[in-house]
């Protein structure tokens, strides 16, 4: 009968050093990635002017208009988040991104040129680029 021997793997001081270093760069990405504050209000661009903001603490739903006065997108704030429910544009994209509500986070609508994005009453603009 063979018995198998059993060999004992040497790790180097180098290779702890590289898997502790990534144990830490994980762990420090993972709580950055978590820690995102929840928004207070929602502020809508169309075609790059501010198309309104809104509280996204009381539920409402939100027609978005062209000049025209035809409805490019129908969106609804409940439960401190947004979403897109219907959109004229042909692929959908918007509608089927889901839900958002972390500072920072967006919803765009390309073919309509809307953009919905999360904002704290902290963030301040430093500058608009044009």
């Amino acid at each position: 009968m063979n018995i198998p021997k059993i060999t004992f793997i040497k790790i180097n001081k180098k290779e702890i050093l590289i898997v502790i270093g990534l144990l830490i760069l994980a762990l420090t990405s993972y709580l950055f990635i978590n820690n995102q504050n929840p928004g207070a209000k929602v502020k809508i661009e169309v075609n790059q002017r501010l198309y309104g903001t809104y509280d996204l603490n009381k539920t409402q739903e939100i027609l978005v208009r062209d000049n025209g006065g035809n409805i490019l997108l129908r969106s609804l704030i409940i439960n401190g988040k947004i979403h897109v429910i219907s959109s004229t544009c042909k692929d959908k994209i918007c509608v089927h991104q889901g839900e958002i509500s972390l500072s920072g986070q967006t919803i765009v609508c390309l073919p309509n040129k809307v953009v919905i994005t999360i904002i704290n009453d902290a963030d301040k603009i430093d500058g608009v680029l044009k």
